[in-house]
């Protein structure tokens, strides 16, 4: 199989040596060409046993056979579009199952289609690479980091999820919150946000040595609080926090310490919903960011990021960043980009950016799909959609 990492490797040295360029040609022809020959004797043999009959081996031999040229498929095209194979949707429950789903199209989902099957009970949805490193957290306060090239690559919609290799949560434990490390593994500060609304900061060098020691990341004064959100950023942006009722603060990264603090006063009952990294507002210029904003119940809105002002302090507040009350989820998202909406039910919404209603002013939003009696919005991921 040829890796990302070997083609990537290949551009560089031809870059550099182009007298190179035409054995690396004949190396990748000559590999596609054997992927090739073995697909087309897997097909063969296929239909070979669907002609003979369906017994229960055979049965179970075409299945053992579909798999295979499924995956050989995903392995000529991982040679021929390296960048664009290797990525693909990340499913993750809340009791520590997932996989990893190839990159939807909109051939293949066209407005809604399922992407998993509801008893799997589907929490949270991330575009990733498999270069892409996870940072992963249980409401008890522990971490792992897991490479999602380790997390199993199946077809859509999932029928079944395999427990994430090395995380063993106890019957009592969840994930509460992923992050995506930063390509390259670089970043400045790691900033954690709780449900209630506490925030502390960590340094790359602060990570790395309490993940190696297991030590937990997370800590809040609020009795059963947990991290609810990991946002990766160079410590001179600003964090935009948004509660469920739709109150947000907007403040410096830099002012979150390396101890618990409150980063939002929030109302009786109410809980953080979305937390991203935006721009400063560096010598009063606009920065031009706008943020997606999903309820529940399938309302949604954008909202422009230069319509609602910082505050040069955390712990403030909060006030009013969209008129959607069942907030479930924040993000930022560019023109040509197109949303990834996960209901409870494992179904997929795909639509684009431009059809959420935008201004600078907090906006009550509009239904963007019309859910079940028993479903509702539970994720949202951002991406453009390949063709």
């Amino acid at each position: 199989m040829i890796h990302p990492d070997d083609i990537a490797a290949w551009i560089a040295q031809v870059r550099q040596q182009p007298e190179a360029a035409p054995g690396i040609i004949e190396a990748l022809a000559a590999r596609l060409a054997a992927l090739d020959r073995q697909n087309e004797a897997l097909r063969d043999e296929l239909l070979r046993l669907r002609r003979k009959g369906k017994s229960a081996a055979d049965v179970g031999r075409a299945a053992t056979l579909t798999r295979r040229v499924q995956t050989l498929e995903r392995q000529i095209a991982q040679s021929v579009q390296p960048d664009e194979a290797a990525r693909s949707l990340l499913l993750l429950t809340l009791d520590g199952r997932g996989a990893r789903l190839p990159w939807p199209s909109a051939d293949d989902w066209g407005v809604r289609g399922e992407l998993a099957a509801r008893h799997l009970r589907p929490r949270y949805l991330l575009p990733v690479s498999e270069a892409d490193q996870l940072l992963l957290f249980n409401d008890k306060g522990r971490a792992l980091c897991l490479d999602a090239a380790d997390v199993e690559l199946i077809d859509a919609p999932a029928r079944y999820l395999s427990p994430l290799s090395d995380l063993a949560l106890d019957l009592d434990e969840s994930i509460s919150a992923v992050g995506v490390f930063p390509a390259g593994g670089s970043y400045g500060q790691l900033t954690l946000v709780t449900r209630k609304g506490y925030a502390r900061s960590f340094r790359r060098a602060e990570v790395d040595s309490m993940l190696k020691r297991n030590l937990p990341l997370h800590s809040s004064p609020v009795e059963g609080d947990y991290a609810a959100f990991a946002l990766f950023g160079d410590g001179k942006g600003e964090l935009f926090i948004v509660s469920r009722d739709g109150k947000g603060v907007r403040f410096p990264e830099r002012v979150v310490g390396v101890q618990s603090k409150p980063a939002i006063k929030l109302d009786r009952g109410d809980v953080v919903a979305g937390a991203v990294v935006v721009k400063g507002e560096a010598a009063g210029k606009r920065s031009g960011e706008t943020v997606a904003l999903i309820g529940a119940r399938g309302l949604a809105a954008r909202r422009e990021m230069d319509g609602f002002s910082a505050h040069p302090n955390a712990g403030i507040r909060g006030k009013i960043a969209t008129r959607i009350n069942d907030l479930v989820a924040v993000a930022l998202v560019e023109k040509d980009d197109v949303v990834w909406l996960l209901t409870s039910a494992g179904q997929l919404l795909v639509l684009p950016v431009a059809r959420l209603p935008s201004g600078p002013g907090a906006s009550s939003g509009k239904v963007v799909v019309k859910l079940g009696k028993d479903e509702r919005m539970v994720a949202l991921a951002i991406g453009p959609i390949r063709q």
